[in-house]
């Protein structure tokens, strides 16, 4: 998808018809692929090609490959009755995203302390009410 939006950009001289174009180009393979119907599919892909395309140009590759690493682990069978045979592998996969959220949020801050004030603010004079 990088080199579509690589060759699309360079083809028309703008990101925005770039990633125009790459939404189009994926839905239209996508929908191809996938069948269904008509007017729901095409909705469908539609969307899911247009906010991956605009992760990629506005976030980066690396949030890219990581939305599509949560996805594929949270579509692996998760439930919460205990006696299934695959509620471990929910827990673990669980586990794994919310571990990986927290890493993400972590590895934002850099260095700076942890705000510890919550939502109210520390100056009681900026308080409404």
């Amino acid at each position: 998808m990088v080199m579509l939006i690589v060759l699309f950009q360079r083809l028309l001289r703008s990101q925005r018809l770039a990633a125009v174009a790459v939404v189009i180009a994926i839905t239209c393979v996508f929908y191809t692929l996938l069948g269904g119907h008509l007017a729901w599919s095409w909705l469908f892909v539609g969307i899911q090609c247009a906010l991956w395309v605009w992760l990629l140009v506005r976030f980066g590759l690396l949030a890219s490959i990581a939305c599509g690493f949560v996805l594929a682990i949270l579509g692996l069978p998760i439930t919460s009755e205990t006696s299934a045979f695959y509620f471990s592998y929910g827990v673990l996969v669980m586990g794994v995203a919310l571990a990986l959220g927290l890493y993400g949020c972590y590895t934002s801050l850099g260095r700076q302390a942890v705000p510890h004030g919550g939502l109210t603010p520390s100056n009681p004079s900026l308080a409404t009410g």
